[in-house]
């Protein structure tokens, strides 16, 4: 699935965030964004996942508060069709 699907369809934010960026900065996007969920892409163009509010709070209860060092990949949903932004992959 593409970001720009994914943005159209359910109407979240056009930030997005790369897997690779830190916990703290995918924060910083959510707050700046007055976002619950941003879209993770590695390009900008395709999609690897979302980093949401409740992921990060997942985090946070198990890694407490070195969660903010961790890597949006290891908090981050990539099951799409778990959450209801699937629309197919890559498409």
């Amino acid at each position: 699935m593409t970001v720009e699907r994914l943005i159209a369809k359910n109407k979240i934010h056009h930030r997005f965030v790369s897997p690779d960026a830190l916990i703290a900065t995918a924060i910083l996007v959510l707050r700046s964004a007055k976002a619950g969920a941003i879209a993770v892409s590695s390009d900008g163009k395709y999609l690897v996942g979302i980093i949401s509010e409740h992921d990060i709070v997942a985090g946070l209860s198990i890694h407490g508060s070195t969660v903010l060092k961790k890597h949006v990949s290891d908090l981050m949903t990539e099951d799409l069709n778990r959450t209801g932004f699937a629309g197919g992959s890559n498409s």
